[in-house]
């Protein structure tokens, strides 16, 4: 909603019934909650958004600052996008736009874990993940568009693991669900030949295991 112009803000949601109606389930997401302020070149954005990177179709590993809810089924994957609270603040320069975004909040994907008989998921806690932050250098309206972009926070696709403590005889095995921290350095492209377009896209992700010694944690890898 515009307030003035400098001022807007917006809110969006849902909620929803699953289940038989006896037994009916009532869920809800507050998916954005945020207000905008402009400041000539420079415009900020606080709450909570959805922040959405890069430009291929589909699957984007530049895209790591905020997660999805995989255990919905919709019709549109943008419908499946968990909001996160975060501070963005960009400046401009003609068609080329430095953003920066601090993230004091995580949330990572959600994935449908169905009961398993002896085991049990077990999801960490991290400390408050305020040390979250990105960089993005953009450029669009020429011929060609791109993007470089950097984040450094956790990531939003667990690791699994087994810790020694709770494999005990007898008794159900806890899988831990670890979301460890990772940088990421990406960059994006989107341009037209006649009608054709082109499109690419990669990141190079560094973990915690960069030595290759931890079975539980990623090694660094590179995805495009």
């Amino acid at each position: 909603r515009q307030v003035s112009s400098r001022v807007s803000f917006l809110i969006e949601g849902w909620t929803a019934v699953r289940g038989p109606a006896r037994d009916a389930d009532a869920t809800g997401e507050l998916r954005e909650a945020f207000v905008y302020l402009l400041f000539g070149g420079v415009d900020v954005r606080a709450g909570r958004q959805i922040i959405a990177w890069g430009r291929a179709d589909g699957f984007n590993p530049t895209d790591n600052l905020t997660g999805e809810d995989l255990t919905l089924l919709v019709p549109d994957d943008d419908d499946r996008r968990l909001g996160t609270t975060a501070l963005r603040a960009g400046y401009y320069l003609g068609d080329v736009s430095v953003t920066g975004f601090w993230l004091p909040e995580f949330r990572g994907h959600r994935f449908p874990l169905p009961p398993t008989p002896g085991f049990t998921f077990v999801r960490d806690r991290p400390r408050w993940p305020g040390d979250q932050w990105a960089l993005r250098v953009e450029q669009v309206g020429r011929a060609v568009d791109w993007s470089v972009s950097y984040f450094q926070g956790r990531d939003l696709t667990p690791d699994l693991g087994v810790p020694l403590a709770a494999a005990i005889p007898d008794r159900e095995t806890a899988i831990e669900l670890s979301h460890h921290r990772v940088q990421v350095f990406g960059g994006d492209m989107a341009a037209n030949l006649g009608r054709i377009g082109l499109r690419a896209e990669g990141a190079y992700v560094d973990t915690e295991d960069g030595a290759a010694r931890d079975p539980f944690t990623k090694n660094p890898f590179l995805i495009v």
